[in-house]
């Protein structure tokens, strides 16, 4: 009997879906549902998954919906115990989702759990997960404060780095869809993901709704990997869609007062960012990408508009 549904959405990644495929098959049993939501792909996604991995239940969208639609999808027509969201750009590790079962089971109070991630170069992710979004995780974050005092100063993103080292579960306010377990009497509750938002900050904002039943948990014990950024529509330069969608997130998480506040907070944050990268680059060149990014962003923060 199935426990889990792993749910998979795929759009336009055939290589990285077939190696995210034999990782998943290759960790589970009969107990796991395998699902894979394909966005209208028009490279050989569905071919690649109908050929090799008949165990998988295909579900072809005809137009591409987004990741929060793809999941969705998928949730209206699963009833097992738990359902793993898994990005097809990631790797799993041999262990990890039972691992992740077992932390579930032995913790009725905690609702959702997710690894650290690690991107193929070896480096730990930005963006693995955090507090709550409000002016001072903010403000800690972007001014680099919860950089510099991690236990104190509480950020919108965690510093993977610092919990990996101590590789202790960790209370959070949100975790990142990329390999996210929850539980499903949880998302019967509160529903699924908000499909206005196309890609990013849907995670953030379904653990808003997902807290309000229980406790979500960071394993930086566990780790998978994740090419970064291989479903964005922005790929191979310096995308600004998780900037967007992370201030309308705060827009509507806070009001128009305080996303002034907050804009002031991003257009600061950048501001220290770019300035310490460009400098950094008159010594080591590596480091004009970042300048770069950070010149993006600080663009972008400046002149978003807020949608009334």
């Amino acid at each position: 009997m199935h426990r889990i549904t792993i749910i998979i959405v795929n759009w336009n990644t055939v290589y990285l879906l077939k190696q995210c495929l034999d990782s998943v098959v290759s960790c589970s049993d009969d107990s796991c549902r395998i699902m894979v939501v394909d966005n209208a792909s028009d490279d050989a996604s569905v071919s690649v998954v109908t050929t090799f991995f008949p165990q998988v239940e295909l579900i072809t969208n005809s137009e591409n919906l987004g990741f929060a639609g793809g999941n969705n999808i998928a949730l209206g027509s699963t009833d097992t115990e738990y359902v793993v969201l898994l990005n097809s750009d990631t790797i799993l590790s041999p262990d990890c989702v039972a691992l992740m079962l077992e932390f579930m089971d032995t913790r009725p109070g905690v609702v959702a759990c997710a690894p650290a991630l690690r991107l193929p170069s070896g480096k730990l992710q930005t963006g693995g997960g955090g507090f709550e979004l409000t002016l001072i995780t903010a403000f800690n974050y972007f001014l680099c404060l919860s950089k510099l005092f991690p236990f104190l100063c509480k950020g919108f993103y965690i510093d993977q780095a610092t919990y990996v080292k101590l590789r202790q579960p960790v209370k959070v306010g949100w975790l990142a869809g990329t390999c996210l377990m929850v539980r499903k009497s949880a998302i019967d509750d509160v529903g699924g993901l908000d499909d206005g938002y196309f890609m990013y900050a849907e995670d953030a904002e379904w653990c808003d709704r997902l807290r309000t039943r229980g406790d979500i948990y960071y394993l930086p014990g566990l780790e998978i990997v994740h090419y970064q950024g291989a479903s964005s529509k922005s790929r191979g330069a310096v995308s600004t869609e998780w900037l967007e969608a992370t201030c309308n997130y705060f827009l509507a998480k806070h009001g128009v007062v305080k996303t002034s506040v907050f804009r002031v907070i991003l257009v600061a944050g950048f501001l220290l960012r770019f300035a310490a990268y460009f400098f950094m680059s008159f010594f080591d060149d590596g480091y004009r990408g970042n300048a770069d990014a950070m010149r993006a962003f600080l663009v972008f923060s400046a002149r978003w508009e807020m949608k009334s």
